[in-house]
C-alpha cells in the first residue's frame, strides 16, 4: 500500500488484499540454493531463488537487476514477460 505503488496500480485496499490472497493460495515454497552475488546487496534472496530452479524468472523494472549479466535472460521487464 505504498503511495507510489498505489498510484501505479490504482487498486483499493480490499482489491490488494484479494490479489495477495489469490497469490498466496497458488504459491509454492522453494528451498533456495546459493546463487551468484546479487547486484543489489538487498536482493540476495532473489538471486538465490533464481539459482534454485532454471524455469524461474524475475519480472521487474529495476534497471540494476535487469543489467546484471549473471542472470541475463532470467530477469525481464513486464512487457518482455508478457510478450514471451
Amino acid at each position: 500500500m505504498r503511495p507510489a505503488l498505489r498510484r501505479r496500480h490504482g487498486l483499493s485496499t480490499a482489491e490488494v488484499e484479494l490479489l495477495l490472497a489469490e497469490i498466496a493460495l497458488h504459491a509454492i515454497m522453494l528451498q533456495t540454493v546459493p546463487g551468484p552475488p546479487a547486484p543489489d546487496p538487498g536482493d540476495p534472496l532473489l538471486w538465490d531463488l533464481l539459482a534454485s530452479r532454471s524455469d524461474l524468472v524475475l519480472v521487474t523494472g529495476d534497471q540494476v537487476l535487469l543489467a546484471d549479466a549473471a542472470m541475463r535472460g532470467r530477469v525481464m521487464l513486464p512487457r518482455d514477460f508478457v510478450d514471451r
